[in-house]
């Protein structure tokens, strides 16, 4: 075990295959440039890193046509933890034209735990966690088995160039478990996105979350899936937008979707959308102010849902 408070230290400490356990203390503050393409990289196995005492606070200026994270956890990385982390990235200026992320994960078995990320800036995505498992497979993939449980997460975009405002994104990766965590998108670009949670893997197990979506000139978005066997349940979600949607389906398939709750406001609101084949929407609360619709597609059982509020 390590305790480390600046960011040379940290870096030296991520690179030791000697240290097994990293105690962040103090506040590193930093002020970097989007050329890099990362703060932090790990490229290494069996790490946890704990920031209880600790806060790694980023300001970022400048351009970039490719992506930025302040942590990078490579495909060769395996069984990593990030606990109790605390990171607030703010970019100031200047645009990123791909992915602006706190941590983007490649590597499998991966746990980020009780952590507090705060990300704002100008970028094509703004995302508080990106899990890339890179190809869309059942087989296994480089970003697969993660856990990612009680974070609280803020994710604005901002900028008069249109972006997305993304809490987490599980791209391809399969056999997530996404639970317990707090989720806002924020966006205030015209015609942007807020999605809180977007997923194209398969076999997620999405439970207990609050998830709230604000995008005053375009869509606020609860959850988008793209992926197939999500089990979601118990999740608050509230959405408020141009266009509210507390979960979009265009082409996921056999999803269960039972137990939530989802608040809409505005005159353009949608509960639940799905054109994917044999879902199951069970048991679903609906609070809409003034207008409410919902779209199912073939296949999909629609059973004990309740409509209040319109």
């Amino acid at each position: 075990m390590i305790k480390v408070n600046s960011e040379k230290e940290l870096k030296k400490a991520l690179s030791d295959q000697s240290v097994l356990v990293i105690h962040l203390e103090g506040t590193i503050e930093i002020e970097a440039d989007a050329e890099k393409e990362c703060l932090f990289e790990i490229s290494r196995q069996h790490l946890t890193v704990i920031g209880r005492n600790g806060l790694i606070k980023v300001k970022l200026n400048g351009r970039s046509s490719h992506d930025f994270s302040v942590f990078k956890l490579t495909n060769e990385a395996k069984d990593i933890t990030f606990e109790n982390i605390n990171i607030e990235l703010k970019h100031q200026e200047g645009y990123i034209g791909k992915s602006l992320s706190a941590i983007s994960n490649y590597a499998k078995n991966t746990v980020i735990r009780e952590c507090t990320i705060k990300i704002e800036g100008c970028a094509g995505n703004v995302t508080g966690i990106m899990n890339d498992g890179n190809l869309n497979t059942t087989l296994e993939t480089r970003a697969d088995n993660c856990i990612f449980t009680n974070n609280h997460i803020y994710s604005s975009c901002r900028g008069e160039q249109k972006g997305t405002a993304y809490g987490i994104i599980n791209i391809y990766a399969n056999s997530a478990n996404i639970s317990g965590n707090e989720v806002t998108a924020h966006n205030t670009v015209k015609d942007g996105r807020a999605v809180c949670l977007y997923n194209s893997g398969r076999f997620l197990m999405v439970n207990g979350n609050k998830y709230n979506s604000i995008n005053g000139e375009g869509d606020a978005i609860g959850i988008y899936n793209n992926g197939m066997y999500m089990l979601f349940s118990q999740n608050d979600v509230v959405v408020s937008g141009s266009r509210e949607y507390g979960y979009i389906c265009p082409s996921g398939s056999y999803s269960r979707i039972e137990d939530n709750t989802i608040m809409t406001s505005g005159e353009q609101a949608w509960g639940i959308v799905t054109q994917a084949v044999k879902c199951m929407i069970l048991h679903n609360r609906y609070y809409a102010t003034e207008y409410k619709s919902e779209s199912f597609s073939y296949g999909t059982l629609v059973y004990g849902n309740i409509y209040l509020g319109e």
